[in-house]
């Protein structure tokens, strides 16, 4: 449980550094759905860096919440929803941009891990 606790800590940590000092602005901020998601042609290095990379970015956060709380699918999509549109709006405020995009992506992958674990 203790090694659990450390490896959510410095997937945070992680988490934090990659959504605070890596630049990857390639637009202004995007409020419409699907806008960035799909301006990416498939399989291109964009697509994998902004849509796959999002998606797996969160994976371990659908992860270990539901290891901690064993919680239903529910639980997991609204702190997942809240977790990350505080991320976006952190970015906003130190100068990157929000993109409802990415929120919708990280639910994407939060869910997977989620599922990931209630499949082991």
């Amino acid at each position: 449980q203790e090694f659990i606790i450390i490896l959510f800590i410095i997937y945070l940590l992680i988490l934090f550094n990659i959504v605070t000092t890596q630049i990857l602005n390639y637009n202004d901020n995007n409020m419409k759905l699907f806008k960035e998601i799909t301006r990416y042609k498939i399989g291109s290095n964009l697509f994998f860096k902004n849509v796959i990379g999002n998606i797996l970015l969160f994976i371990p956060f659908g992860l270990f919440l539901a290891y901690f709380y064993k919680a239903k699918c529910f639980f997991i999509l609204i702190v997942t929803i809240i977790y990350s549109s505080l991320i976006e709006t952190f970015q906003l405020l130190i100068g990157r941009v929000f993109d409802i995009d990415d929120i919708i992506l990280n639910v994407i992958g939060s869910l997977v891990g989620y599922l990931l674990y209630k499949s082991r």
